[in-house]
């Protein structure tokens, strides 16, 4: 680098030296650059350079880490606190929390009145899924601790999505929608604007499906594809749904990055939590 030219302008002249075909990977390294440079939330760590579907150091071709999200659900309530010590341990990247009534499945799951205890035990930012029949009557109770963290808002339940990720990003949150495996990714292409991350449900809520659905994986590499072309590959996809280790191989191949975790992976019984997400990193690094 020339004495005196910032880093900035040193990669935009780079840049200038990359044949056309390569030179669609900078600005986005840039992006993500300086982002980590300026917030410490994207630590240096959470940066590479484009190096294909799957690197030895967990990324992907997209430049996005592959992250962790270990949903609470699984997790031994009556020790809630000791457990969320052992996800630190375990080094995983975002704490998934449903947040559910029964509009899509039998089961009611997690009171907001959770998360401030939640957020006061640990450090490790949120990805809370709002599945209910009428978010916007919900959705206050999250926005003051929803700083640094994604609410994931279920898109089938509401008329009004676009105000409430808007509410979202002015709270300081991170807008985030879900998507149900038949939706059509149609209605995703408006909000893509709106959003930091896409978390697509791989399998039908409480229905049995042992082998992941080939129309899933596509659906993966689209929505990447539409994000991309509508220059946000900033934008994360998250993946949802009973994962085991090879779906995880799978989805990330197609250019999911957020994956979260359940009892095939994280909560896996006979090993600790490091133990389990350490095994699938190197799983993912062998791919």
């Amino acid at each position: 680098m020339e004495d005196g030219m910032s880093p900035l302008k040193w990669m935009v002249a780079f840049r200038l030296t990359l044949p056309v075909a390569r030179r669609r990977w900078v600005p986005a390294y840039l992006f993500w650059a300086q982002r980590a440079s300026i917030n410490p939330a994207f630590p240096s760590w959470s940066v590479a350079m484009p190096c294909g579907n799957i690197c030895s150091d967990g990324m992907v071709g997209n430049m996005l880490k592959i992250r962790l999200a270990p949903s609470i659900e699984r997790a031994d309530w009556l020790a809630l606190g000791s457990e969320l010590g052992k996800l630190e341990e375990a080094k995983v990247d975002l704490l998934h929390i449903d947040i559910l009534d029964t509009s899509y499945g039998d089961t009611i799951l997690m009171s907001p009145k959770l998360i401030p205890a939640i957020c006061a035990a640990t450090a490790i930012p949120l990805d809370i899924h709002i599945s209910v029949g009428r978010p916007a009557h919900l959705l206050d109770a999250f926005l003051p601790y929803c700083k640094n963290s994604y609410i994931d808002i279920q898109m089938e339940t509401t008329m009004q999505i676009t105000s409430l990720l808007k509410r979202v990003r002015n709270a300081g949150g991170k807008p985030a929608v879900t998507l149900n495996p038949g939706t059509p990714l149609s209605v995703l292409e408006e909000l893509v604007p709106y959003v930091d991350m896409v978390n697509l449900m791989i399998r039908t809520f409480s229905v049995p499906e042992p082998e992941l659905d080939r129309q899933i994986l596509d659906k993966i590499a689209r929505i990447r594809k539409m994000l991309d072309e509508h220059g946000r590959q900033d934008v994360s996809i998250e993946v949802d749904g009973s994962l085991n280790f090879n779906d995880a191989r799978q989805v990330v191949q197609q250019g999911a990055d957020v994956l979260v975790l359940g009892t095939k992976t994280a909560f896996r019984a006979g090993h600790t939590y490091a133990e389990n997400c350490q095994e699938l990193r190197e799983y993912l690094r062998t791919a």
